[in-house]
């Protein structure tokens, strides 16, 4: 039995690694971007770049220094046909630098992307409802995620190329002045592509194939006059929690409320909420 005051088993786990360790991780991030924005009748066009250069002392299991860089440009473009109607697309690269340390040594590398976006906008009902509908494709490399041969749930692999694509619905609506709902929907198609180790196909991590959920809130009138209470339901799809796709977390629905009241006073509105 491990005491719940002093969680260290008597028995320690056999594997690369300790069970318990200690480091330190310094990193340091220098970017510089442009971008620009054109409008041209209905047409907007945005261009731009950001190049980044990571600097990564790291003292996990000895001594690393490591220094990368990435240019990153962009590309959007709107199309406002009417003005109910917004059209839109997007493209772009990404560069997260990443501090994991590795099950075969040393740490993660960058991770990188590429993602591209579709997607309208709509404003109808005098503007009380707002729907947004995208769809969407990113491809990252240098994925972390636990390792599954750790038994300490420390140690992190990193995943040659994944791919996450899919579909996203928003639907705001001011059903009076006071009273609002939101509600949203996602699908999500992620997956394994290309890699050393895992097999292309295999899920990512705690990414659940859909997801909804509803939000309502109302202001109250009167002498409770700042008050808002809020309720709404949050249902979140099946998932792996492992690579081997051995151990499934089952959908779950969850029910939420808050309540919350906002006051004025000298330095500005001060809020305090419930949830």
């Amino acid at each position: 039995v491990v005491p719940f005051n002093n969680p260290r088993p008597p028995t320690p786990v056999e594997g690369p690694y300790p069970l318990f360790f200690a480091g330190r991780t310094d990193a340091t991030t220098n970017a510089i971007y442009v971008q620009n924005e054109t409008a041209v009748g209905p047409v907007r066009v945005l261009l731009g770049a950001r190049y980044d250069d990571s600097y990564l002392l790291n003292e996990f299991f000895g001594s690393e220094d490591k220094e990368e860089g990435q240019l990153s440009p962009r590309a959007g473009l709107t199309i406002t046909p009417v003005p109910e109607v917004s059209l839109y697309a997007s493209a772009a690269r990404s560069f997260v630098p990443q501090a994991f340390p590795l099950l075969e040594g040393g740490v993660s590398a960058a991770l990188t992307g590429t993602g591209y976006e579709a997607g309208a906008k709509f404003s109808l009902l005098g503007g009380r409802l707002a729907p947004t509908i995208a769809v969407f494709e990113i491809t990252r490399a240098n994925v972390a995620q636990v390792s599954p041969d750790d038994p300490t749930f420390s140690l992190y692999i990193q995943i040659g190329e994944s791919r996450s694509r899919g579909i996203e619905i928003d639907a705001p609506l001011a059903i009076t002045p006071r009273w609002r709902a939101v509600a949203t929907y996602a699908y999500l198609d992620a997956e394994i592509t290309e890699d050393t180790t895992l097999e292309p196909g295999t899920p990512l991590l705690n990414t659940p194939d859909h997801n909804a959920g509803l939000w309502t809130s109302f202001d109250v009138p009167g002498a409770l006059d700042g008050l808002t209470l809020g309720a709404g339901v949050l249902y979140i799809g099946e998932r792996s929690a492992t690579t081997t796709g051995s151990l499934l977390i089952p959908a779950y629905t969850r029910f939420d409320a808050s309540a919350s009241y906002t006051v004025d006073t000298a330095v500005g509105a001060v809020r305090a909420q419930l949830s």
